[in-house]
């Protein structure tokens, strides 16, 4: 089994076995309240909060809902939030009149072959 560090390893791996799931992350905020150390996750948000209140430091221990991409073993927070897509042969053909725009008439020329 392949082991999964960073994100960026799952491309063009089959996603067999893993799943989206609600997890709840222990994190530890500073003095203006922003997260800063993530003590970990549990799935279930009772037990993370009760957690969350047992540290030392409990009032500046909070729990967060995420969306977690897992295996059980590891996983990703995902950002859900709407992408736009970008057709992609647009975007070819904005860039080659893009490009062409800057050509002088006779570069122009040249490169379509009609001189």
């Amino acid at each position: 089994m392949t082991e999964i560090k960073r994100a960026c390893n799952l491309i063009g791996m089959a996603l067999d076995g893993f799943e989206v799931k609600e997890m709840f992350e222990v994190v530890r905020t500073d003095e203006t309240g922003e997260e800063n150390i993530s003590l970990g996750f549990l799935e279930n948000g009772k037990i993370a909060n009760g957690y969350a209140n047992c540290q030392t430091d409990s009032r500046s221990v909070r729990t967060v809902s995420r969306s977690i991409l897992t295996d059980g073993k590891v996983g990703f927070i995902l950002k859900i939030e709407p992408i736009r897509f970008i057709d992609e042969k647009q975007a070819k053909q904005e860039i080659i009149d893009k490009g062409s725009a800057k050509l002088s008439a006779i570069e122009r020329e040249l490169i379509s072959g009609s001189f």
